[in-house]
């Protein structure tokens, strides 16, 4: 909230607050690299930095949306979804950004691309859109849950998982086709997932007390509570985990 964007260059250990230049709230955000990353938030900001989050600059998203997340393939690539069936996309790195037409009014709360073609977003009425050319054309995939979905991410071009309220955890093995229910508890809602980019046998969905671990590539999950309600994660180690949350939590976890 308030343009807060925070840094760390040692896994976590420490962090530093950017000046950004902003007071507006940031909702998303996604690094490519150590260099190259966008943070995306209310009335369709969309900020850019291309040397680690030591210097953040405005980009002009053409949607006055609020932009829930944002995923980048590469350099170039990359997309950001978020209210009233708001997608937009560029193909340089965001100097320029074109509004895509999802065919819903939906809140788009996640979106992630395998490649510079192939995508998926995922929305608060449960439903599911693929892209197979880049986002020129958005369809809506059967779904197996009316539950809003929150997150979604894929460990390759086949095997993708989605997240949601009422504990939904999806999965996909044919590229985001079909999907079926891994997980469903009533009384846990779910607001991200990743997977260790160092070893993909590694991930974690998180969300309200609880997250669910995974070790052995997703095919099995178990319930861990850790008292704080989270909502992202991600991995600087193969099963070493950073999750940030609310009232500013940020928290270190290990999957054995």
């Amino acid at each position: 909230y308030g343009g807060t964007i925070l840094t760390t260059d040692n896994g976590g250990d420490t962090w530093t607050e950017q000046t950004v230049g902003t007071s507006s709230s940031f909702l998303g955000v996604f690094m490519f690299d150590t260099s190259f990353g966008w943070a995306v938030g209310d009335f369709g900001m969309i900020w850019h930095t291309s040397n680690g989050g030591t210097v953040w600059s405005p980009q002009t998203s053409n949607t006055s949306s609020p932009l829930y997340d944002v995923h980048f393939v590469d350099a170039n690539h990359g997309t950001a979804v978020g209210r009233q069936g708001a997608i937009v996309h560029t193909t340089n790195g965001g100097t320029t950004w074109t509004p895509q037409t999802s065919g819903t009014t939906g809140e788009f709360r996640g979106v992630w691309f395998t490649d510079q073609d192939n995508g998926v977003a995922v929305n608060r009425d449960g439903e599911i859109l693929a892209t197979s050319d880049g986002g020129l054309i958005w369809a809506e995939m059967d779904s197996v849950t009316a539950n809003q979905l929150r997150g979604v991410c894929f460990r390759n071009a086949n095997e993708g998982f989605i997240v949601g309220y009422g504990g939904t955890l999806l999965r996909t093995m044919d590229g985001g086709t079909t999907w079926h229910n891994l997980l469903s508890v009533d009384d846990v809602n779910l607001y991200g997932v990743a997977f260790s980019t160092v070893d993909d046998n590694y991930g974690m969905a998180i969300g309200s007390s609880y997250v669910f671990v995974t070790s052995d590539g997703g095919s099995t999950w178990f319930r861990r509570d850790i008292g704080a309600s989270i909502d992202c994660v991600s991995f600087p180690g193969a099963n070493r985990a950073v999750a940030a949350g609310r009232d500013g939590a940020i928290l270190e976890l290990t999957i054995d």
